[in-house]
């Protein structure tokens, strides 16, 4: 298991993802996954949002590419 499979099951998904439900999905640990999703929101490749719940932080993430397919693609013909 490794990034590409994260990320596959988020651009899969189409939706906002909490970690524990990539763990399900993927059949692997939560710090395997944590790593993973550290790496690509590190490198831009996926979003996160923070929710604060019952006094915790949650992070929820999403791929970008699936934001941008929604959105026609807008991010690249805006650079041009």
């Amino acid at each position: 298991m490794g990034q590409g499979a994260v990320l596959k099951v988020l651009e899969e998904n189409k939706g906002w993802m909490l970690t524990g439900e990539i763990m399900e999905v993927l059949h692997e640990s939560r710090g395997s996954i944590n790593n993973a999703l550290r790496a690509l929101y590190k490198h831009g490749e996926i979003m996160r949002k923070d929710l604060n719940t019952r006094n915790r932080k949650v992070h929820i993430w999403k791929s970008k590419d699936t934001e941008d397919a929604r959105n026609g693609s807008k991010k690249h013909t805006e650079k041009q």
